[in-house]
């Protein structure tokens, strides 16, 4: 059985996959449904919704762990943001309004 800090470490790497996923995403959809009539925006948006809150839920658990620095765990998702900045930008203002939706 996990302890706090390892199912913590676990969630966060969790969170990071579906960040990971959100940028891919967000990459693959961009060029795809611009000036489209055909409700294809629609579905990227609830597609890209669904993981917004498929992450701010698994980040919330990660905090909720006992005895947990939530302090050092939220830094470390902030990382994550950071990364996603100086790569390419993309993902990186949904990294930012899930931690902020969730602290």
């Amino acid at each position: 059985m996990m302890g706090g800090e390892q199912k913590a470490q676990y969630l966060l790497e969790c969170w990071k996959d579906i960040i990971d996923t959100i940028v891919h995403f967000e990459y693959d959809c961009s060029f795809e449904w611009r000036g489209e009539t055909d409700g294809s925006h629609d579905s990227y948006l609830e597609d890209i919704n669904l993981y917004q809150k498929k992450a701010e839920d698994v980040l919330r658990r990660a905090l909720n762990v006992d005895g947990i620095d939530k302090d050092m765990l939220i830094e470390k998702a902030r990382e994550e943001c950071r990364k996603r900045e100086e790569e390419d930008g993309w993902g990186s203002a949904r990294c930012w309004d899930i931690i902020n939706n969730v602290i």
